[in-house]
């Protein structure tokens, strides 16, 4: 591997760890078997909720996927041609 596909390589993996760290949780509270309350972390109330947090991993998937493609792409792309 090159310096150029080392240094994809690198943001690629801190991009997905910021993709994991700065997606927005949520909290679900259940008030009893069919009805619950899904707050959100940028509402005021989210502090103040109480269940347990969750993540939008159909969010981190999607964005997960699109970075792992792109550094792909990166890496073919940025090879050494020898010969």
């Amino acid at each position: 591997m090159n310096k150029k596909q080392w240094l994809v390589l690198i943001v690629g993996v801190i991009a997905l760890g910021l993709i994991f760290f700065l997606t927005p949780r949520y909290k679900i509270t259940q008030i009893d078997q069919d009805n619950y309350i899904r707050t959100e972390q940028s509402s005021a109330l989210y502090e103040r909720s109480s269940g347990t947090v969750k993540l939008h991993w159909e969010h981190i998937a999607l964005y997960a996927a699109i970075t792992v493609l792109a550094c792909g792409i990166l890496l073919v792309s940025l090879r050494r041609k020898n010969g």
